[in-house]
């Protein structure tokens, strides 16, 4: 997983109104600690450096040290010398998934597969053979994917042939060539 680089322009927008009457190393650590927890700043993000956040907030090196000292000693930053600090929130056990049964899992966006995906893949890659000595994409989909398509609508009491079907390479590329069927330029 590729983390995030946030510059110090990046996190300065992101801070917002953050000084207080208080300690500036504490509020700041706050800030951030808050951005992390709320997920602004995601997990893994690589903060900007001491020196650059110093300068960019125009604060002393030494409060931005405190404040990333703050934020490792609570659990929000992760550092090492030379490769810098590393956003983490201590809330979220990011080492082992935690599973409980009819719950979902909203941190990611993919649910498991369905039973027969693997058996399917599989197959799949037997087939694959063929189709890579040719460049990989069919403007109208694969004929084979086609005619199966239309003889399962045939099946189903809907006389198809393969001409009539289109296999797109997903919801976008479809939903792009209706609207450019359907709509025109400037009306509207």
């Amino acid at each position: 997983m590729t983390a995030l680089q946030l510059s110090a322009r990046a996190l300065d927008a992101m801070l917002g109104e953050w000084l207080t009457d208080g300690s500036a190393y504490r509020a700041l650590a706050d800030r951030i600690g808050l951005l992390i927890a709320d997920g602004r700043i995601a997990g893994g993000s690589r903060l900007p450096a001491e020196r650059e956040l110093s300068e960019r907030l125009k604060l002393s090196r030494s409060t931005i040290g405190a404040a990333y000292a703050e934020l490792r000693a609570s659990g929000y930053l992760h550092s090492v010398r030379g490769s810098g600090s590393i956003a983490k929130n201590p809330a979220v056990d990011q080492t082992e998934p935690r599973e409980a049964p009819g719950v979902i899992n909203f941190t990611q966006a993919a649910l498991p597969a369905i039973s027969g995906v693997d058996a399917a893949m599989q197959h799949a890659a037997q087939q694959i053979g063929p189709h890579l000595a040719t460049l990989g994409y069919e403007p109208l989909g694969l004929p084979e994917l086609r005619r199966a398509i239309a003889d399962r609508y045939t099946e189903r009491g809907l006389p198809t042939h393969p001409d009539e079907i289109m296999v797109t390479s997903g919801a976008l590329q479809a939903l792009t060539l209706v609207a450019r069927t359907l709509l025109t330029r400037g009306i509207g």
